[in-house]
């Protein structure tokens, strides 16, 4: 089959029900896997880190407040970056 340009080379796309996912238990028995999060919750307990980390995953990162304050314009800031 010759390429043609601009014309895409799979036009109905992926199959439904198929993944690039990379699936743990394909990996790791079972054991394996519960001994694995039974560690990281303890050190969770003792490392902020690893607690924040498993909080953003189950929970999604929490939104940053941004502040604006004054007059600049998006014109303004674009103009000044040009000019920098």
């Amino acid at each position: 089959m010759a390429f043609v340009k601009g014309q895409s080379g799979n036009k109905n796309g992926r199959p439904k029900g198929t993944t690039t996912r990379v699936v743990i238990s394909d990996h790791f028995t079972v054991d394996e896997i519960r001994d694995f999060f039974s560690n990281l919750k303890e050190r969770a307990k003792t490392d902020t880190r690893i607690a924040i980390y498993l909080a953003e995953q189950m929970t999604g990162k929490a939104p940053q407040a941004l502040e604006h304050s004054g007059s600049l314009t998006i014109s303004d800031l674009l103009n000044k970056l040009r000019n920098e």
